[in-house]
């Protein structure tokens, strides 16, 4: 699957997408908010792996944008803008572990199965302990 990557981290960005890349994923980053609108005209995700506290970003703004596109989202940290639409959302809060963030993408819709995950419900907080 083709996935956009961002988070503000590197280093926690580079360990994601090594492990995303191990489970056969194409994988392109991002690690500030005004990238991603570049990153979707050239990379055309299939999903995108989105932390929340990213720098320069305006949540609502680039979620509505990946429910226009219809691009389903895992939504990392943070609580979603109340006005999101949940559909094409799975929230995932931190810490959690590599097996979560595979479920996470197993249940966004119309992505393909990966082995070993669990199914999730449409825009529930996976991560939540």
């Amino acid at each position: 699957m083709r996935i956009l990557l961002a988070a503000p981290d590197r280093d926690i960005l580079m360990c994601y997408e090594r492990l995303l890349s191990q489970e056969g994923h194409e994988v392109t980053t991002a690690f500030d908010g005004m990238q991603i609108p570049q990153l979707l005209a050239g990379s055309g995700p299939e999903a995108v792996i989105l932390d929340l506290d990213l720098p320069g970003l305006d949540r609502s703004r680039i979620l509505r944008m990946f429910a226009e596109d219809n691009i389903p989202v895992v939504a990392l940290g943070e609580a979603l803008p109340e006005n999101a639409d949940a559909k094409n959302i799975r929230s995932l809060r931190y810490p959690f572990l590599p097996e979560e963030l595979f479920a996470a993408l197993e249940a966004l819709p119309g992505k393909r199965s990966l082995p070993g995950t669990a199914d999730a419900a449409p825009g529930k907080d996976i991560g939540e302990r």
